[in-house]
């Protein structure tokens, strides 16, 4: 090969070699990122949008649950209030304030009151004047309040500060009613009580929630919206202020007095006409989720608010973006990964493909067949490359056997006319001098022996380059391939007892006629099934197989169990002359391939070293050929 040819040859398929890899592999790699990046980040965005609103939804309708539920914890603890005041305001000792010195019997029974009830802080007993009269600590009688007595239960107010009170207080009043005349009223009940009551109602609930998992503040608003009562976690400020503290960390101011309304809180603000009594606020300032509910059992001015901070609300949110992300990521990842193994495994039947063109075009040279790696267009194509490469040996070799039968049929018709009539006449002679004389001795009689066999086997190969240089045209008719097998069979079948081979036939149960010359066809299996005998050694097997009819070919094959036929004989093996046993001639085997290919049919071998070979031929069936 010529040094210029080399270098063309490397020049150019190092450069389709780069095209290929560059032209492809980025567009595999972006297409693949394209197709599960956009769909995973648009099905995230709406995954994470539906989660966010079911959790808001979700959580919104927890704090509004748990706001009633305060809401309704504080009206039953105020209406005890209540009807405890109204209770003991129309107790018959309450009499005694109409007459001078009262505080007795009256205080007596306020002290008892206020050493049974543990919220209650004080209780005092006025008169219309406002002068205290009685109460369960001596030192406030004698004091005045300021009283606006009515037939009503007056309003709760608070929390408010009073000495020498140690914690806030709500002030409760209930009229006294005449006992005789329950239009009028004799004085005035007043009942100091403990507003951690309501903190610890409010603490149960947010220690309840909390073992559920969810972390609450409860806050309980005043006509105007300012913080007067509730519980929070000490831990947990996402709502309120934060003040340094001078370790390093910030610690939760309480919230009590703080004015919601005013910090721009929506849940804060005046219940309008109309507007239900709970609801549910996301409040941007705050960063929290606030559920209310009106205190309308109290004092309809009043509300409870139960707050979650947003991040925490949300925490299963953040947690799935989370994962998602890293998911989708991995995913990102393995799709590249993926699409490189893929953009690399369709690359390199593709260099593949176009180093063995450009190996056909430069130098002109057969190519070994591609392995087919794949059932898809890349292997669709490298297979239809595999069949255009095929027939171009095919052409190329029969091309090669043809100027070889060109050269064959020279031969042969010089051999006839000078070889076969001095070898009938030498065969002749020799068969005349064995008989014409009686004294030969046994060397001379084994001379004239060889004499007769070597001029028979010079005749047989003249025949048959005879008969590969000008072989008949088929005199093709529909015929059924098992007698034609079977006669074969039979023929060889001593020959191969002789040698120690089993011959066995398969045969179809479904046969169908092919469209061929029952005599040539015969001839090309005696000619297989002699090699393969000829090929084994005492105890090898020779199978005749006849398969059943597929896409308008009949096929037989002659299988055996040798030693098989390397790859580089193959390619070979029905080229004229060409043998690898030292008797052989070269001959059979190319006029097999003559005859089948003169039926439009195909002759095919598959082997390797050591398995043994299979020799196949397929031919027209006879019904679609006519």
């Amino acid at each position: 090969m010529k040094p210029s040819r080399l270098t063309a040859k490397s020049s150019d398929a190092q450069s389709v070699r780069e095209a290929v890899r560059f032209s492809l592999r980025p567009k595999l790699l972006a297409l693949s990122l394209l197709l599960v990046a956009v769909p995973g980040a648009v099905f995230a965005a709406l995954a994470f949008s539906a989660a966010h609103d079911a959790l808001r939804s979700a959580a919104g309708r927890q704090l509004v649950e748990a706001a009633r539920d305060q809401a309704d914890n504080i009206a039953v603890e105020m209406t005890n209030v209540r009807d405890d005041l109204h209770r003991w305001a129309r107790n018959e000792v309450m009499r005694d304030i109409m007459v001078e010195d009262v505080d007795k019997r009256i205080a007596r029974l306020l002290q008892t009151i206020q050493k049974g009830g543990e919220s209650y802080f004080d209780l005092i007993c006025a008169n219309t004047d406002g002068e205290v009269v009685a109460a369960s600590a001596p030192g406030l009688v004698g004091q005045s309040i300021k009283i606006g007595l009515s037939q009503r239960v007056n309003t709760i107010r608070g929390p408010i500060s009073r000495s020498p009170y140690p914690r806030p207080l709500f002030e409760a009043r209930e009229v006294i009613p005449h006992p005789d005349q329950p239009e009028r009223s004799i004085g005035v009940l007043v009942a100091y009580y403990d507003s951690g009551a309501l903190d610890r109602t409010a603490l149960q609930l947010r220690e309840n929630l909390a073992e559920l998992g969810t972390r609450v503040g409860i806050s309980i608003l005043n006509e105007d919206g300012t913080v007067i009562g509730g519980s929070w976690d000490g831990s947990w400020g996402g709502s309120w202020s934060r003040s340094g503290s001078g370790t390093g960390q910030e610690t939760v101011a309480a919230p009590i007095g703080q004015n919601l309304r005013d910090a721009g809180w929506n849940s804060a603000r005046s219940r309008m006409p109309d507007a239900p009594s709970r609801g549910f606020e996301e409040e941007q300032v705050a960063q929290v989720f606030a559920g209310y509910s009106d205190l309308d059992a109290v004092r309809a001015d009043w509300r409870v608010l139960v707050t979650q901070p947003i991040g925490e609300a949300l925490a299963p949110v953040a947690n799935l973006r989370r994962r998602w992300t890293i998911a989708l990521a991995a995913v990102v990842l393995v799709g590249l990964l993926m699409a490189g193994l893929l953009a690399e495994r369709m690359i390199r039947p593709l260099q593949a493909l176009t180093e063995a063109t450009q190996e056909i075009r430069l130098l002109g040279e057969e190519t070994k067949l591609l392995a087919v790696t794949s059932s898809d267009e890349i292997g669709q194509l490298t297979a239809a490359f595999n069949t255009m490469a095929s027939e171009l040996r095919r052409a190329r070799r029969e091309l090669i056997n043809a100027a070889r039968l060109a050269l064959v049929g020279e031969m042969a018709a010089g051999i006839a006319h000078e070889v076969r009539t001095p070898l009938g006449i030498l065969r002749t002679a020799a068969q005349v001098l064995r008989r014409s004389t009686d004294a030969r001795t046994p060397k001379e009689t084994e001379l004239l022996d060889i004499m007769v066999a070597e001029t028979d086997r010079l005749s047989h190969v003249v025949n048959e380059f005879l008969d590969l240089a000008g072989p008949k045209v088929p005199s093709a008719q529909s015929a059924y391939l098992e007698p034609v097998l079977a006669r074969a069979v039979e023929f060889v079948n001593a020959q191969a007892v002789h040698k120690g081979v089993t011959l066995r036939q398969d045969f179809t149960d479904d046969p169908s006629p092919a469209w061929c010359d029952p005599e040539q066809i015969y001839q090309v299996a005696l000619n297989l099934i002699v090699n393969a005998t000829q090929s084994l050694d005492s105890g090898g097997t020779v199978v005749v197989r006849l398969d059943p009819a597929r896409s308008g070919r009949v096929a037989f094959e002659v299988a055996d169990d040798g030693p098989g036929i390397s790859d580089d004989v193959q390619e070979k093996i029905f080229a004229p002359f060409f043998t690898t046993r030292e008797s052989g001639t070269g001959l059979g085997l190319a006029l097999v391939d003559r005859i089948v290919t003169a039926h439009r049919g195909t002759l095919s071998v598959t082997s390797s070293k050591g398995t043994g070979a299979t020799f196949r031929v397929t031919l027209p069936v006879a019904e679609e050929v006519a």
